[in-house]
This record gives structure tokens, C-alpha cells and sequence, in this order.
């Protein structure tokens, strides 16, 4: 596990204010990165402000305009359908031509197991992302039935038009493919 850093970004001599304020984005954000590395969650305004050593209004201002920038999201609270106040997440924008990398719920884990269980075949997630404009796929779990296929790569990227559920994707997404 790793340790939390206290990042001193309050100079002791007085320096330009933009290198000031790129200093606290940059601690602000590290500052997220290694508290969610360390406790696999969102982290609190206090967290932050104590890992930056920044006052806790100073911290709050860049966490919004982070926010505004669309680098930092506040998870809805499921209580009151609002975003929590108070957590911070760091999530860089996801690219349009690079595949998802995404790690599924374990809830969405077991599912698949259950569904490969049942059927006797492997259960595949998949996610779309386009590259280089050509619609894709990438699978991003999978729970293997009783018979592994013999070519894994052959199941875990594909185009959209070559097979069943990639055609799917394709008609969800609105999307023609080849035949």
C-alpha cells in the first residue's frame, strides 16, 4: 500500500501567483490520485486540504474549478439523488480513440460467472469506443464456461460487425456495419 504524501506547495518566498496556483492544481490533483490509490474511494474536502496543506475554503476552490474542467466529478449521493458534498473523484476524460479500460463492479462479476454457469458458454461485457473511425469493441470482463476458446484475442477486440452482440452495439448505437 502506499503511503499519502504531504505536499508543501505554499512557497516560503513569494513567487509569481501563476506558478502559485499551478503548483496547488497540480498538489490538488496528486492529492487525489494517492488518496484514491491508498483507500480505493472518493476523498473528502478535509483529505485533500490535509494533504496539500492548503486551507479547506483554498482546497475547495480548486477542487470546483478542477470540476468545472470536467478532471474532477462529485458522485451522486443515492440518498438524496444529489452530487455528494464533500467527495471528490479525479477521472481524466476518457478518449474517444483509445479503448476503455474499464474494471466492472464485483456485482457485475458475479452476474457473469452465474450467466457462463447456466448457459454453459462464456459471458462477455463488452464496451464500444471508436478507433481511427472504425466502430470497435473491447471486452472488459469475462467469465469462461466449462471450454476456454482456443484464441482469447479473437473475443477480446473486434469490429462491430463480426458477430451477433457487436452488431448489437452497432444498432444501439446507431451505427451500420458490414455485412
Amino acid at each position: 500500500m502506499r503511503g499519502i504524501h504531504v505536499l508543501q506547495v505554499v512557497p516560503e518566498s513569494q513567487s509569481p501567483k501563476g506558478n502559485v496556483a499551478v503548483l496547488r492544481t497540480i498538489a490538488v490533483m496528486q492529492a487525489l490520485q494517492g488518496l484514491q490509490e491508498t483507500h480505493c474511494r472518493e476523498s473528502y474536502l478535509r483529505e485533500v486540504a490535509a494533504v496539500t496543506g492548503l486551507p479547506s475554503p483554498t482546497a475547495y476552490r480548486y477542487l470546483q474549478a478542477l470540476r468545472q474542467a470536467g478532471v474532477v466529478v462529485q458522485p451522486m449521493s443515492y440518498a438524496s439523488r444529489d452530487t455528494s458534498r464533500g467527495r471528490y473523484r479525479l477521472q481524466w476524460p476518457a478518449s474517444a480513440d483509445q479503448p476503455p479500460r474499464n474494471n466492472p463492479a464485483q456485482s457485475i462479476r458475479g452476474l457473469l460467472v452465474k450467466l457462463a454457469s447456466q448457459t454453459g458458454q462464456i459471458a462477455l461485457l463488452y464496451a464500444p469506443y471508436t478507433l481511427a473511425e472504425q466502430p470497435m469493441r473491447e471486452c472488459t470482463a469475462h467469465a469462461w464456461a466449462s471450454h476456454e476458446p482456443t484464441n482469447q484475442a479473437d473475443i477480446e477486440l473486434a469490429p462491430l460487425g463480426a458477430d451477433a452482440a457487436g452488431m448489437a452495439m452497432a444498432a444501439a448505437m446507431g451505427i451500420s456495419t458490414p455485412p
